[in-house]
């Protein structure tokens, strides 16, 4: 029961540290989805079009806003395991 209860805070601490670092990171939803159109294009595509460079800075700024939810989420989680005990 109070595994489930860890879990849910956990994940809700994690989305909301996404949901802070969005207009940060990426200022904008059309600037987000932008990215999102990039990470999904294959590597080969973008150096043919010229646009490799900027291809990986969007990949790196969805992968860091990723990465950021989930230290969030899961270092909520230990801390309150270790709390809770």
């Amino acid at each position: 029961m109070v595994e489930g209860l860890v879990i849910t805070i956990s994940a809700m601490a994690g989305l909301m540290i996404m949901a802070i670092a969005f207009r940060p990171i990426f200022k904008t939803k059309d600037n987000f989805l932008k990215c999102l159109r990039y990470c999904s294009k294959p590597n080969s595509l973008s150096r043919a079009q010229g646009k490799y460079l900027e291809d990986k800075r969007h990949e790196v700024l969805v992968g860091f806003w990723l990465f950021l939810g989930l230290v969030s989420g899961v270092g909520a989680y230990v801390g309150l395991m270790s709390l809770l005990g």
